[in-house]
């Protein structure tokens, strides 16, 4: 067949049409084949949670297979899971198609969050290492991290930057840049909330302690049991508290892992957990830093130890002062404790959870410069108790905006967050025979129960009221007596070069209300150093003490004395009618301070024995002053607490702080 005849136009459109499909194959024949690829992947347990795993990087590619399961509807209306491939795209973002499953991510602005956690499992957060501010405490200053300065600027600059920097940087200021780097400390501190309980209602064993892990290695993302254990700490909650600091320049990785529940238990766990970069938000201080006072059946009086010295001068004193108490109480009786509480005694959340949900007790909170050492400190007065329980008892401080700038003496500043400390017991008293009172007008220091009966139970502020009314009587009458001396004369007229009229006023006053408001304890109390009074009334159901013994030498010896068959006032027995009760004696050192301290015309003198024995006490001067007991009264008289769980020791004050140079006042209410 003979070709057709081309024009000169078609043949050169041939030509190149030719060339370019030449061109073509050969441009073809050089381009890599593989722009996508897809993998078959290893089966999974299909009762797993669908995640993203890294898989071996493809041979001579530098890309990962990426394995995933993929959960559908089936025909049934269940969930199906198939398996199959995801691909890797060399050159697009990994946003396009999905991303690594993240976990929770925490911020280090003091903010805490509550968790559930299922026994056996683990949950995981990471602590992010861009965005941030961190703070610098070495340089003064705060720095940037430096993904947060690549992103303020454009990219000129960034060339710009790198053509010029070996140049324009000093060697002081590379070694600056090195020093500050992104390098921070976070502090990482966790409570545990709720924990399984007994279901025997008899077992009182604690469940098992939570676990923290973490990591700072990028091969280690979900620390916890078993997963890469070499590249993580572990740290085991210590009842119910735990905590953790880290400096590092990377993200870092938390796990807080439950144990398995063991036989006899039931239920999860809850925890609390929050990061810092200046100081841990859960704080735990090995001491109890409080002072018992005094109780009575259902009622407890507390004070805290001081806040700063007895200097008003002091700006931070009247700071303190003026501020709502940041400290408040929890307590829990006997049988409340047994139930599932072992474990938590270190946990702020855990035992705020369980207190709250006894509402019948309530917690009282002032800030006060009275009883004892007269700076600034927290009175706590605990109402609803039972009587006759003993009980464990639990101080936190919870900080604030006030309290941001003051520490408490040889503790940080309590900025934000809170502090637990340590546990102690105390007791409530057997009967309605003695109430505590508090918060006088007149005898500002008389913090502590006094006799009382149930006409009075409901009415604490009229009981204290009738008391501090009697003491301003006799005091008037004292000051008249004690102006009809010369006080403000001569030094040769005056009746003693070392004491005043001013002192001997201080002196009476301590004594008065001392002698003439009893410190009161039940009549079942067995402990030394307590006399019996009013034995001759009957208790409130009734009964007499010592029905049955009727002889002739009791009655003479006991019975019939006036130190034991009516109070040190008759006005207690004529008005109050508080029924038997026991005494703790006042101290003879208000009497001899008293005798000291006043004028011999007023006629004082301390009684002789044997009454000296039944109206005073003496303190006892083998005590050592950091663990002491009450052997008598006198105004601002505290006792220490028991700790216990293991806290060694006790808490105490020296005596020669706590008493206030009392004088005593003469033969008028002596006995």
């Amino acid at each position: 067949m003979q070709c057709p005849k081309l024009t000169p136009l078609q043949s050169r459109l041939l030509a190149s049409a030719i060339a370019t499909s030449i061109l073509i194959v050969i441009w073809i024949s050089f381009q890599p084949h593989n722009f996508v690829y897809a993998a078959e992947l290893p089966l999974h347990d299909p009762l797993e949670h669908a995640t993203l795993e890294d898989a071996a990087p493809h041979p001579g590619l530098g890309e990962r297979l990426i394995g995933v399961e993929v959960v559908r509807d089936g025909d049934d209306g269940n969930a199906e899971v198939e398996q199959g491939y995801a691909p890797d795209f060399a050159y697009f973002d990994r946003s396009m198609i999905g991303r690594q499953e993240e976990v929770e991510e925490l911020q280090d602005n003091d903010r805490k969050d509550n968790v559930a956690l299922a026994p056996g499992s683990t949950h995981n957060f990471k602590i992010g290492n861009s965005g941030r501010q961190v703070k610098r405490e070495d340089l003064g200053s705060e720095v940037h991290s430096p993904l947060d300065e690549r992103r303020t600027r454009n990219g000129s600059e960034l060339g710009h930057e790198r053509e010029s920097k070996d140049s324009s940087d000093s060697d002081e200021a590379q070694e600056l840049k090195k020093r500050q780097g992104n390098r921070r400390t976070i502090f990482i501190s966790v409570n545990t909330c709720r924990q399984p309980t007994a279901e025997d209602a008899d077992d009182t064993s604690g469940a098992g302690q939570l676990a923290l892990w973490v990591s700072t290695s990028p091969n280690n993302k979900k620390p916890g049991p078993g997963a890469n254990a070499d590249l993580a700490t572990e740290k085991t909650f210590e009842r119910g508290y735990v905590s953790l600091n880290v400096s590092t320049e990377s993200e870092v990785y938390i796990g807080i892992a439950a144990p398995s529940l063991p036989d006899g238990k039931t239920g999860d766990y809850s925890f609390q957990i929050a990061v810092s970069d200046n100081q841990y938000y859960h704080n735990l201080n090995r001491t109890a830093y409080l002072y018992f006072v005094d109780s009575d059946s259902d009622s407890a009086l507390f004070i805290t130890n001081n806040f700063t010295d007895n200097n008003a001068s002091l700006p931070e004193y009247y700071t303190w002062l003026d501020m709502q108490s940041p400290f408040t109480m929890y307590a829990f009786d006997e049988d409340t404790w047994s139930k599932g509480m072992l474990g938590l005694e270190f946990s702020n959340c855990g035992l705020q959870e369980q207190f709250s949900k006894m509402n019948n007790i309530s917690v009282e909170r002032n800030m006060t410069v009275r009883y004892g050492m007269d700076g600034p400190k927290a009175l706590l007065n605990v109402e609803g108790l039972t009587a006759g329980k003993t009980y464990k008892g639990f101080l936190v401080a919870n900080g604030n905006t006030s309290t941001g700038t003051l520490a408490l003496p040889g503790q940080e500043v309590l900025s934000g967050g809170n502090r637990l400390y340590s546990g102690f017991e105390f007791q409530t008293k057997a009967d309605d025979t003695c109430q505590v009172i508090f918060d006088l007008e007149f005898c500002t220091d008389i913090a502590y129960a006094v006799p009382s009966s149930e006409r009075f139970k409901t009415n604490t502020s009229g009981l204290a009221a009738l008391y501090d009314g009697w003491a301003k009587e006799y005091f008037q009458d004292f000051n008249k007596s004690l102006a009809q001396v010369a006080c403000n004369t001569t030094a040769s007229a005056m009746y003693s070069l070392a004491r005043g009229c001013p002192e001997c006023r201080e002196d009476y006053k301590s004594w008065l209300c001392s002698v003439l408001m009893p410190r009161c304890h039940a009549f079942s109390d067995t402990r030394e150093g307590l006399i019996e009074r009013n034995i001759n009334s009957p208790f409130s159901d009734g009964t007499f003490p010592y029905a049955n013994n009727l002889t002739a030498e009791f009655n003479a010896t006991f019975r019939n004395r006036m130190a034991f068959n009516q109070s040190r006032n008759k006005k207690i027995d004529e008005v109050i009618q508080p029924g038997p009760y026991k005494e703790l004696l006042p101290c003879d050192e208000l009497c001899f301070g008293l005798v000291r301290s006043c004028p011999a015309q007023l006629g004082f003198a301390c009684p002789n024995e044997p009454a000296m024995s039944l109206s005073y006490g003496v303190r006892d001067k083998n005590t050592r002053s950091m663990d002491f007991h009450l052997t008598c009264n006198f105004p601002g008289a505290i006792t220490t607490l028991d700790t216990f769980k293991g806290v060694a020791g006790r808490l105490g004050i020296q005596l020669r702080t706590m008493f206030l140079v009392a004088g005593v006042t003469g033969v008028l209410l002596l006995v």
